[in-house]
């Protein structure tokens, strides 16, 4: 009854979390490299081609990088979410109050009689051999 919505927010919340996570540990690992690769390109460019150019340069290259991001986020976002399972044939109130009303009216004892029977019943059935193929 309830399956599509429960999904649906499982599916929003395993999305959120997933993407969080991941942005953490990609933000640690770029932040550091960055800075690393930032100080090297930009002694080589103020050494090649002056302080200025090498701001603008490194500047862009992190506008750049930044709308990637963005990108990959709305992206994400978009995504739809899966489709919902079809609720399982005992899992229906109608059934259930069915079940309920006949245990009322057959009582305890013969409630109890008939699940060991259906059990002994069914638990036979699964273990007989299975029939060999004519010929």
């Amino acid at each position: 009854m309830f399956d599509g919505p429960i999904a649906n927010l499982k599916h929003k919340i395993d999305r959120a979390l997933k993407s969080t996570i991941g942005g953490i540990a990609a933000m640690a690992a770029a932040l550091v490299a960055s800075g690393f690769f930032c100080a090297a390109a930009f002694l080589w460019l103020a050494q090649n081609y002056g302080a200025i150019t090498a701001s603008l340069v490194l500047g862009g290259i992190f506008l750049i990088l930044s709308l990637i991001a963005l990108l990959v986020v709305i992206l994400l976002h978009r995504q739809q979410p899966p489709p919902a399972a079809k609720a399982a044939w005992w899992a229906d109130p109608a059934l259930l109050a069915v079940a309920l009303d006949i245990g009322r009216v057959l009582g305890r004892r013969r409630v109890a009689s008939a699940v060991v029977v259906g059990a002994f019943i069914i638990g036979m059935l699964l273990n007989r051999s299975p029939r060999k193929p004519e010929q």
